[in-house]
């Protein structure tokens, strides 16, 4: 209460100033008119005041009705508590903000590098695949999320790779296989003509059988290129009626002369009419496959039957 007197006024409904605090007095009052209109109005008006010596009040004016008689009070009280607190709060504001600032700098830090991390061990997987090493895998988290998801596609993708890589291997130690073959029949019959023959028309013709394998050899090397753009897509494989039994008296009688230096004998067994639809070129690589396997796991002395039949009149 002491403190509501420091600064007050109390006039009656004409204006007329009844007592005034000293520091309101200083601050300076109202003119009569003035008093006056604030107590027609009738209603509480809020008013800012500051004193000589510069601190600064908040002045609540209404009508204070005793009896019969009304009058006009005013009301002070100091802004200096909330300046005080204002000045705490901008205090406290720019110390802490500032220590705020680091922590949940360090802490978003934190949280990103854990977040981060699946990722880096992503990235370390993916460094240390090379063609010699595709059965790294990630383990997946097990939380079902992208990353996961992200996961499960790069670990399906070393599994492609790895079946590719896998398949050019596999292709490449097939083309050797094919390679050889001719090879060596055309060396194994120059050879034979060498030792053997005595006159023109036996080179003669020792050379023309080179020449037939060495035309069967661009034929296998054409037969590749084909089969790697057909697994690519790029080409479609003939199916052109190919009579089958007179397919595997050639490659036989393509053999003969091998199989007998290796002490085997080959012999074709067909029926006229076997025919399927298909590619020549990949069915003569059929059978001379077989054939070869044959011969190299056909013991010295042994026999080698090649068949074409029909079975249970079926082609």
């Amino acid at each position: 209460m002491r403190r509501l007197r420091r600064i007050f006024l109390l006039a009656d409904n004409e204006g007329n100033v009844l007592e005034v605090s000293e520091l309101y007095a200083k601050a300076g009052v109202e003119p009569r008119e003035a008093l006056k209109r604030m107590a027609e109005q009738r209603r509480p008006l809020w008013r800012e005041m500051r004193a000589p010596d510069g601190a600064r009040y908040v002045l609540r004016t209404g009508v204070l009705v005793e009896g019969r008689k009304e009058y006009l009070l005013s009301v002070g009280r100091t802004l200096a508590d909330n300046e005080r607190v204002l000045d705490r709060a901008t205090r406290t504001y720019y110390v802490v903000t500032p220590i705020l600032i680091v922590i949940f700098s360090l802490l978003g830090w934190w949280i990103a590098g854990r977040a981060l991390q699946p990722l880096n061990d992503v990235a370390a997987a993916a460094s240390q695949i090379t063609g010699t090493n595709l059965k790294l895998r990630i383990p997946a988290r097990a939380t079902g999320d992208e990353l996961d998801h992200l996961i499960e596609r790069f670990n399906g993708m070393v599994d492609r790779l790895e079946h590719s890589l896998i398949q050019a291997r596999q292709f490449s130690a097939d083309v050797s296989h094919e390679l050889r073959t001719p090879l060596t029949t055309i060396r194994g019959e120059l050879e034979v003509a060498l030792m053997t023959a005595k006159d023109k028309e036996e080179y003669q013709e020792a050379i023309a059988q080179a020449v037939e394998e060495a035309d069967r050899l661009a034929k296998v090397v054409r037969a590749l290129l084909q089969l790697s753009q057909a697994e690519s897509g790029q080409v479609t494989l003939a199916r052109d009626a190919v009579d089958v039994g007179e397919l595997v008296e050639t490659v036989v009688e393509r053999f003969a002369v091998q199989a007998e230096a290796m002490d085997q004998v080959m012999r074709a067994e067909t029926n006229a009419g076997v025919v399927v639809r298909g590619d020549k070129l990949q069915l003569d690589r059929l059978v001379t496959n077989l054939l070869t396997n044959a011969m190299k796991y056909t013991p010295t002395g042994g026999r080698i039957l090649a068949v074409a039949k029909v079975v249970e009149g079926r082609r």
